[in-house]
């Protein structure tokens, strides 16, 4: 891997000098709070089988020889030093007395114990553990002492860090946040994203690096593996002939998965924090986005009462082309969606019918001209995002069914407001309208912070018109099982992130995996 390494990053590296006329191997570069470096060393720089790595985690997993940690880590509290602290000063209350004079602080010897009281409660809270509690007492030291100076010094914290940085990286309880993944961040939630990649590069400093690989491996999968559990559920349970059945099969494997017990895994003692919050932080992305899709299931239930309306589609599909056509042809992608600001203003009678007779009432004319751009929109999500790869809007073709489905998912939203708001840390800057992102063309082309719509938008009009789709069939039932078995299994998995050593979160979700492939229909109960 490093022969394919090493040429890309020393190209980086010589781009950094010329361009950027900067010094990589520089405390200033790796851990300037300015945000002009920390968008530079951020950049995604390879593809590795693990994920993506930036600049930053690629110069010091692959790039740090003896010389460069010898400049960087000068002192030999600093994680990645090459020396060693001395036994007579490998305490907190000697790293409390060396950080104030580095701060130029008055020390008060008697209060020295409580210099890193915020730090060591965040991390009890986060590992379980005491930081005495771990038997490699250097690298503890070390992981406080980077901590604080992310934290507090000028050079490297921003103003206002030290009250939010502990508060950022907590477990998440009750609160989750899309935003936490830094796949796209927004340009609301990049300084988070940024302090999350940079905490997790440094801590991962004197990891070893098959270890490192052993945790990114299975963090980077994680999501899809989940998917392809439920995908293969969701396959099973519309083996069944009609959609009561196929809800009751929802029914029962929510049953089978909840009965998975778990509860025989437990954390060992831990040699190492520097690991422990590496593999936290990595967990982090995932309880975030796990939690956060289990609130949009909730709230992608239609706001109001939806009358199916399959056969009626059939009709109007009839009348629209001037033939005989059956079901499965409402659900053919016959038309291309360039065409649909065309097809429903040239057919307008025939979709206002539709909206009316699956939601009571008659869309007025604006309401009904801003249905059309808004569903149109939001059919070319749907179709971008569930796609295997990038589609462009010229080249996606859509259903009778689709096209019927993403108009009555729009005016009834136009008509019954839904108050959503994304979470972002620190920021409450987001529209409480999920209208309003949806106005907003999704360009493919510009991923650029500013022009990145929170994922929170994206999933809950997914999920919404997923949900519409099955009511307008006639299976509301269907589609609320179906997203209650989606949100059982992310809480099962959730679960097998309560515990920090990899060891033991890999053999917890590897029998998660188990137990769900042994799910089955009780064909009994379908006699």
């Amino acid at each position: 891997m490093n022969e394919l390494i090493d040429p890309i990053l020393s190209l980086e590296l010589e781009t950094v000098r010329t361009l950027h006329k900067l010094e990589p191997y520089t405390k200033d570069f790796i851990f300037g709070n300015d945000h002009r470096l920390a968008r530079i060393r951020n950049q995604q720089v390879f593809k590795h089988p693990t994920g993506p790595l930036t600049l930053l985690s690629t110069m010091l997993r692959f790039g740090l020889d003896e010389e460069k940690r010898s400049k960087l880590f000068t002192s030999a509290f600093d994680l990645g030093s090459l020396k060693a602290i001395s036994q007579d000063k490998l305490s907190l209350t000697y790293l409390a007395k060396k950080v104030r004079k580095e701060k130029n602080q008055l020390d008060d010897v008697a209060t020295r114990k409580k210099e890193f009281q915020s730090i060591t409660a965040a991390i009890k809270k986060i590992t379980g553990r005491r930081i005495g509690d771990y038997r490699d007492k250097q690298n503890a030291i070390r992981v406080v002492y980077l901590i604080d100076k992310l934290m507090t010094h000028p050079r490297y914290a921003k103003d206002g860090r030290a009250e939010r940085f502990l508060t950022f990286i907590k477990t998440p309880r009750d609160k989750f946040s899309f935003e936490t993944r830094v796949a796209y961040p927004t340009a609301d939630g990049e300084t988070n994203s940024f302090l999350l990649n940079d905490l997790r590069c440094y801590l991962g400093i004197d990891i070893e690096r098959d270890t490192l690989v052993r945790i990114d491996s299975l963090f980077y999968t994680l999501i899809e593996r989940v998917n392809e559990a439920r995908g293969r559920l969701d396959a099973l349970a519309f083996h069944a002939e009609n959609p009561n059945d196929i809800a009751r099969n929802f029914r029962q494997f929510i049953d089978q998965v909840d009965s998975i017990d778990l509860s025989q895994f437990k954390d060992p003692q831990r040699t190492r924090l520097d690991q422990d919050l590496y593999v936290h932080l990595q967990k982090l992305e995932f309880m975030h986005f796990a939690g956060s899709l289990c609130e949009i299931y909730q709230l992608a239930a239609p706001p109001s009462p939806i009358t199916p309306i399959r056969d009626h589609m059939v009709l109007a599909l009839n009348q629209i082309t001037d033939g005989r056509r059956t079901p499965r042809d409402v659900c053919r992608d016959n038309f291309w969606l360039e065409a649909f600001d065309h097809i429903t203003s040239t057919c307008k009678e025939v979709f206002v019918d539709l909206i009316h007779r699956s939601l009571g009432w008659v869309p007025s004319e604006s309401e009904y001209e801003r249905s059309i751009a808004l569903a149109g929109e939001l059919l070319f999500r749907v179709k971008f995002f569930g796609s295997d790869v990038p589609v462009p809007r010229d080249e996606v073709r859509v259903s009778f069914r689709d096209i019927t489905s993403s108009l009555c998912t729009v005016a009834q939203a136009l008509r019954h407001r839904t108050i959503y708001r994304p979470s972002i840390f620190r920021s409450t800057k987001q529209t409480r309208s999920i209208i309003t992102p949806l106005e907003q063309p999704l360009d493919i082309t510009d991923l650029h912070p500013d022009k990145v719509l929170p994922e929170g938008y994206v999933q809950l009009w997914h999920h919404r018109r997923e949900w519409v789709l099955a009511a307008l069939d006639g299976a509301p039932d269907l589609a609320a099982q179906r997203f209650a078995l989606r949100a059982t299994i992310f809480e099962k998995a959730m679960f097998c992130m309560t515990f920090n050593d990899i060891e033991i979160i890999e053999a917890a979700f590897q029998t998660l995996e188990a137990h769900l492939s042994d799910v089955r229909p009780n064909l009994a109960a379908l006699r």
